[in-house]
């Protein structure tokens, strides 16, 4: 999936959106990891409505976070242009946190988030292609502190509750 040899084009429809210049995209052969990454972060970034189901937001997290685990295991360098990926998990935490719905998935969500951006800080030396992606990381993480601070509000007001996820809460509050 990862292997630069075996590279596919992929053609993946991308909604018009106001800060989007073209729909349109070159069809380029790309990895499958770069393309499963590209089509979490699409749709993460076009699937923001209050009835839809919070599960699928949990799939799209698990799977951006297996690809990181590969890719820090074996050590491989995917050239993606990952501020993508980072604006589109963050607009999509800030998005459900302003619904301000009393779900457990929800609480699923952040956790699984707080593990991915864990993971880029952590390890983000042995997968990210060059230290300026790591500043690009540092610089997105600062820019969005109040998307964070507000995720730290959340967890611990579940954390006050008594949640099922109380133990994981408590290793991820500040």
């Amino acid at each position: 999936m990862h292997d630069s040899n075996q590279v596919f084009p992929v053609f993946i429809y991308r909604t018009k959106l106001r800060h989007r210049k073209d729909n349109k995209k070159e069809l380029t052969a790309m990895s499958l990891a770069y393309t499963l990454l590209d089509l979490t972060s699409e749709f993460l970034m076009t699937n923001l409505t209050k009835n839809f189901p919070f599960e699928l937001y949990s799939k799209c997290y698990r799977v951006i976070h297996r690809i990181l685990c590969y890719q820090k295991k074996c050590r491989v360098r995917l050239n993606y242009p990952w501020p993508t990926l980072w604006n589109s998990v963050i607009s999509a935490v800030k998005w459900s946190n302003s619904l301000k719905l009393d779900d457990p998935e929800i609480i699923s969500n952040y956790i699984q988030v707080a593990r991915i951006f864990n993971m880029f800080v952590m390890y983000g030396d042995t997968f990210l292609p060059n230290p300026g992606s790591y500043d690009e990381l540092y610089y997105e993480l600062l820019r969005q502190h109040s998307v964070f601070d507000s995720l730290n509000e959340t967890g611990l007001k579940y954390l006050e509750k008594g949640n099922t996820h109380k133990r994981i809460l408590q290793r991820i509050a500040i």
